[in-house]
């Protein structure tokens, strides 16, 4: 018969059990707390492997984008180097006819709008020279040839306006500035009674003459003999209405490749 355990056996005994007891509920904690941790990192790295992927087809988005701009930007400036082709065609030859300048400017304007252009806008731009093409279609207008002569080129002036349209501030200032150096004053009051906003009436000044659908009278005579010197002869119309209502009222004409103003 063995014998009996004594109390402190029996104590140790039952120690050892408790601790091991303690110790296999801190294992499953541990063992709970290291699956937390490894599930949350692998949240971490799929969310790390999302934002990654995101941003790769981001990038390709933004690399395509790119290619599409670039290719665009070549074919408008493909079309506006047509655009200016045609112009300088134009510029430098004989007159064309009112059909055929019709007809280009269709075709230019298809092949600009086929690229996101506007030919109206394109015809603004500085296209030879830094200069829009009116510029150098007033400076190629003869001023002493017979009035057939000059009603070829004013066709292209005209046509080139109306295809401008609405106008810019570059435009009106290459415009007045043509029309200033070529010493063409015939042209300058014609287009000031065509394009208000490039006359230099008052808008009061324009209400007092459109009953009259007429406009000041300007001529000017130079002499070309090198001194620079002219005669201008110029009729006001309601000069003493337009002075009592607007207090000012001023010409604008073009003599001797330079601008002159007179205000009274």
């Amino acid at each position: 018969m063995s014998p009996s355990k004594s109390p402190v056996s029996n104590r140790l005994l039952k120690f050892k059990s408790l601790s091991a007891l303690r110790l296999h509920g801190a294992n499953r904690q541990a063992t709970a707390q290291i699956a937390e941790h490894v599930e949350e990192y692998a949240k971490y790295e799929a969310e790390i492997a999302s934002q990654r992927e995101v941003a790769a087809e981001a990038e390709e988005a933004a690399k395509i984008e790119k290619q599409k701009t670039m290719r665009l930007t070549k074919v408008q400036e493909e079309a506006k180097g047509n655009v200016k082709s045609n112009m300088q065609l134009f510029l430098s030859g004989k007159p064309t006819s009112e059909e055929e300048l019709s007809v280009v400017f269709f075709t230019c304007a298809e092949a600009c709008k086929r690229v996101g252009l506007d030919l109206a806008t394109v015809l603004q731009e500085p296209l030879i020279e830094g200069r829009p093409p009116v510029y150098w279609a007033i400076l190629n207008r003869p001023t002493t040839y017979g009035a057939g002569g000059r009603a070829a080129y004013d066709s292209l002036v005209f046509t080139l306006l109306e295809r401008c349209q609405p106008l810019n501030s570059s435009t009106l200032a290459a415009v007045r500035l043509g029309c200033m150096i070529a010493s063409d004053n015939v042209l300058l009051q014609r287009l000031f009674r065509r394009i208000p906003e490039l006359s230099p009436l008052s808008t009061s000044d324009a209400m007092l003459l459109a009953p009259l659908n007429e406009s000041d009278v300007v001529d000017i005579v130079e002499t070309r003999d090198g001194t620079g010197s002219f005669v201008a002869h110029i009729k006001m119309l309601r000069f003493r209405l337009r002075m009592r209502v607007s207090k000012c009222v001023v010409v604008e004409f073009a003599a001797s490749g330079a601008p002159f103003w007179c205000a009274f």
